[in-house]
């Protein structure tokens, strides 16, 4: 074996995790939630982000994009009426979610001890259906960058998301192997 692809996302790296942690520090930080309401509100911000990232992965919509129809959708159920509010003013509100996301990215526990091993003997590399530069940050941030040879981003290849046609097309050659957390998507 020479090459093992890794799914990022749910893989390597704990998003549900990081987005559950910054949902509630986003909310409680801005007074828009109390603490015995964030846990609904988290499982609502998931759902949401499920409703509209596929716009982003079948390039009907912009990463940003993305981000501002999650808000026009969310922010109601805060009561706020996010309808009229500009481009530039969604990205502001989306900004304080998004400091607390970063903050929050963690590895699991299990993916630097791997990866160390790993690195000895094959070549690691990460297959990612998100926005290039903020998976670049994610997998620098978290420390992974010392064990993988690239982290690829599936947009150039027309698709944003880890499916299994990429991984089977990534693993057409012998000695090649993958490994993630949903590859129906």
């Amino acid at each position: 074996m020479d090459l093992i692809l890794f799914d990022l996302d749910g893989t390597l790296v704990d998003h549900d995790g990081a987005a559950a942690a910054a949902v509630e520090q986003w909310l409680l930080e801005v007074g828009w939630a109390a603490a015995g309401d964030v846990a609904a509100l988290v499982v609502d911000w998931d759902e949401i982000a499920e409703r509209h990232f596929p716009a982003y992965r079948t390039r009907q919509t912009t990463f940003q994009g993305q981000r501002r129809a999650r808000l026009r959708e969310f922010l109601p159920r805060l009561g706020i009426d996010a309808s009229t509010w500009s481009d530039e003013r969604l990205d502001t509100v989306f900004d304080g979610y998004l400091a607390a996301y970063e903050a929050a990215w963690r590895p699991y526990p299990d993916a630097r001890p791997a990866w160390r091993v790993l690195r000895h003997v094959v070549s690691v590399a990460a297959l990612s259906n998100g926005d290039q530069a903020q998976q670049e940050a994610k997998v620098s941030r978290t420390g992974l960058n010392r064990y993988l040879r690239c982290c690829v981003d599936l947009g150039p290849v027309g698709r944003r998301q880890a499916r299994s046609e990429h991984l089977h097309h990534g693993l057409s050659a012998p000695g090649r192997a993958a490994w993630g957390d949903d590859f129906r998507r």
